[in-house]
Formats: structure tokens, C-alpha cells, sequence
């Protein structure tokens, strides 16, 4: 995915959160939880954003090269934010924590 317009980072980082939800996220339904929180017009044009998002991250081969669960998670987080700086912290963080926890 191309870098994210920096206007839209702030949201697009609260929706990445949002679309993680809980780890583990039983019966969570992502589209919902976007529905709710931007309304159906705006999370119809967040949701591929997310997911392509989604796709970046998953491309990390953390899982193959770290030492334990804390490495893999730095290793994702750092290669994702290289790719993309502008998503917040706390965004990444989401998305490297529910990488951890399916690559345990």
C-alpha cells in the first residue's frame, strides 16, 4: 500500500485500533465497530485502507526470525513503521500485539 496522506493518518490510526479490537477478539465484529464509531459512509471507505494495511503488516517475517514473543513483536512493529511512519504508535502497537498473539 502507498503511504498514507498525513491528514488522514489520525484517523486512519483510531480506525486500525478499532479494527484490531481485543486480542483475543471473540464474536468481534471489526465492521461494526467502524459503523459505530464513523458511520457506515466513512468506515465503507476505512475498511480497504485497514485491510490493505492489514497486508503491509502481515509481509514482516518477525515470526521467523525472533528470539522470543518481545522480539517479534519489536521486529514487526519496526518493519511496519518503516513503511509507514505516519500511522500512530499505538495503531502499530495493535496491530504487532495480534500478530504475536496468532504467531505464539
Amino acid at each position: 500500500m502507498e503511504k498514507v496522506n498525513p491528514s488522514d493518518a489520525a484517523q486512519i490510526s483510531e480506525a486500525l485500533v478499532i479494527w484490531i479490537g481485543p486480542i483475543p477478539a471473540l464474536g468481534y465484529d471489526p465492521e461494526a465497530a467502524l459503523v459505530d464509531r464513523f458511520g457506515a459512509q466513512v468506515a465503507a471507505q476505512l475498511v480497504p485502507i485497514v485491510r490493505a494495511l492489514e497486508d503491509d503488516f502481515s509481509r514482516t517475517n518477525a515470526d521467523t526470525v525472533a528470539a522470543d514473543l518481545r522480539d517479534m513483536h519489536k521486529i514487526a512493529f519496526d518493519d511496519f513503521k518503516r513503511k509507514h511512519p505516519e500511522i500512530a504508535d499505538a495503531a502499530v502497537h495493535a496491530l504487532a500485539g495480534r500478530y504475536t498473539y496468532a504467531n505464539r
